[in-house]
């Protein structure tokens, strides 16, 4: 507990991130609590003033308010979790995503969780552009998810699901014509393109037992898992 306080007037010194100091805080917060129900267990007598020699005056948070924002999980991985964090931290610059906000979003949204991986993947690679914003991410699957999810292809696959390499594919690389980058692909294509086929082409099995079909439309094509009724990608094309 003592370390525990250290770290805590570290952080301050060091300019650190409220949100990290404040975890450290509820940390140390937990510590004391944990005392106090060990010691009445084993019908101890606490020696906090042991824990006070330090002379740093109060470091724990001891308000609900506080103590609620930060579960026992999200405590036990801080460290880890200010590592992630800063290594999402420039490509949510549009956001406002702060340390303490993608620690909630990390443990008690996984739906967005899971997009802000995929978004940081596709800007890694360059499947979609940095300046796309995160924020555009997200509405670009809440469309998929209003106008994709819950329909019948034209052989009766429902849709429940999609990846977010999906999401790269509908933004693309770019909104124009540029040779050797890839535009995006419209829902409204690739909806047509389930619903109403020019052609279906044979289900094939790929790796870990999945299969895969690849629907032909006018502008665009798609593939689906059969397996797990989730659409893999698009690509937009002239016709077949």
């Amino acid at each position: 507990m003592r370390a525990q306080r250290e770290k805590v007037e570290l952080l301050k010194k060091g300019d650190a991130d409220p949100d990290e100091v404040l975890l450290a805080r509820c940390k140390y917060q937990g510590q004391l609590d944990e005392y106090a129900r060990f010691s009445k267990k084993m019908g101890l007598k606490q020696e906090r003033d042991r824990i006070y020699l330090d002379m740093r005056g109060r470091v724990a948070t001891n308000t609900k308010k506080q103590n609620a924002q930060y579960t026992s999980e999200m405590i036990k991985n801080a460290d880890k979790d200010s590592k992630e964090y800063k290594k999402y931290q420039n490509i949510l610059s549009d956001t406002d995503i702060n340390l303490a906000k993608f620690r909630q979003l990390k443990y008690n949204e996984p739906k967005r969780y899971w997009l802000l991986q995929g978004y940081a993947r596709a800007v890694g690679k360059g499947d979609i552009h940095a300046l796309t914003g995160f924020g555009l991410y997200e509405k670009t699957a809440a469309d998929v998810d209003k106008e994709l999810v819950g329909i019948t292809t034209s052989d009766g696959i429902k849709i429940s699901s999609y990846t977010t390499h999906f999401i790269d594919r509908v933004i693309g690389q770019t909104s124009t014509s540029h040779e050797g980058m890839r535009l995006g692909t419209p829902i409204n294509d690739v909806k047509d393109a389930l619903q109403n086929p020019v052609r279906v082409g044979e289900i094939k099995t790929v790796k870990d037992t999945d299969t895969r079909q690849k629907y032909y439309g006018e502008r665009a094509s798609v593939v689906i898992s059969t397996r797990d009724n989730r659409i893999v990608q698009a690509t937009p094309q002239k016709g077949e």
